[in-house]
């Protein structure tokens, strides 16, 4: 990125808000404050050069291909959740209280598409059922163009997960499974993400509750998980770029 001589007003890319943010989601300055992506990935953020204009910034969320990409991959990732959501109520389920479900997200950078592989279904939790995501497939879908993976957790469980390393190290373990998958295969592990919907406990979402989906990788996961901090939210009416 070029120099820049201030820093404060950061520009989300995607369709994203800061957690706890009532606000639009992209296109817009954050005021300085905790990034709508994800902590510390330079790669995604904005800032503003010496010599441009204080905000409100005219901004379009989809004038690079960076940007595109981030609005196709969160708006397949609020999708799929809308999807999962879908056939828990088919399934006489209430929401994402009964079991996981789980997919890998794929985007090709020369359609700018993200697709949604097959959909995995985890056992109920009083089985013994404690997630999906370490038995995602790619179906038809090309290995490499891998960037992440989305799934679901029970009301107020917001975090990734852990576990002692016998047992895999939770959605951690599933995370970084992934950057070493696509490493393996010649992709860039700096692309992969973990999207997580869980159902906001009443303290958070009051009397309107809904599946809020957060967004993780290597600058925000640990810390997340270590502070007890949801990540940044991604809308769950998201869309991609038009055209």
């Amino acid at each position: 990125m070029p120099d820049s001589t201030a820093v404060d007003d950061i520009v989300v890319f995607g369709n994203r808000r800061p957690y706890g943010g009532s606000g639009g989601f992209g296109g817009g300055s954050n005021g300085g404050g905790r990034p709508g992506l994800l902590d510390g990935n330079t790669e995604m953020i904005q800032t503003r050069e010496e010599g441009e204009p204080e905000p409100p910034y005219q901004y379009d969320p989809c004038d690079s291909a960076a940007k595109r990409r981030e609005k196709s991959i969160d708006a397949a990732a609020a999708a799929a959740i809308a999807d999962f959501e879908s056939r828990a109520l088919a399934a006489s389920e209430d929401g994402f209280e009964v079991r996981e479900r789980g997919a890998y997200l794929f985007y090709n950078p020369s359609t700018g598409v993200t697709t949604i592989g097959p959909v995995k279904t985890g056992d109920p939790f009083e089985n013994g059922g404690v997630g999906t995501t370490g038995d995602l497939s790619f179906g038809d879908n090309d290995p490499q163009y891998l960037v992440g993976s989305v799934h679901t957790h029970s009301i107020g469980n917001a975090l990734p997960s852990t576990a002692p390393p016998e047992q895999g190290d939770g959605d951690r373990g599933h995370y970084f499974g992934m950057r070493t998958m696509l490493s393996a295969m010649g992709g860039d592990p700096g692309l992969v993400r973990l999207y997580i919907a869980a159902r906001t406990p009443y303290s958070v979402g009051g009397p309107n509750q809904y599946n809020r989906i957060g967004v993780y990788n290597q600058t925000n996961l640990q810390s997340s998980i270590d502070n007890n901090a949801p990540s940044a939210e991604v809308d769950r009416n998201g869309q991609p770029c038009s055209g």
